[in-house]
């Protein structure tokens, strides 16, 4: 389970960099909040194969727990206020 907290504080750290590099710097002057939002359809998605990943801990990966389709993984979260070339 603690694999996943730390996989979890990975991804939060790598958005908050990856939104100061997207907007250059002007996150806190907008209010950018990047909770509100919504998911997304995008076709470069998924990033990685879930089934080979060693990160996922097992109550948490979908195929391996018998889901037979893959489209839940080509969603991506937009924050609101960005352009669509945001991406987390």
């Amino acid at each position: 389970m603690g694999s996943v907290y730390f996989l979890a504080a990975f991804l939060v750290l790598a958005t908050i960099t990856s939104l100061s590099t997207n907007v250059e710097g002007k996150i806190g002057q907008r209010g950018c909040d990047i909770f509100q939002g919504k998911w997304v359809l995008d076709s470069s998605y998924p990033l990685y194969e879930s089934l080979q990943c060693p990160f996922i801990e097992p109550q948490f990966n979908c195929r391996k727990n018998g889901r037979p389709d893959k489209e839940y993984a080509k969603y991506r979260w937009q924050p609101s206020g960005f352009g669509m070339n945001v991406q987390l």
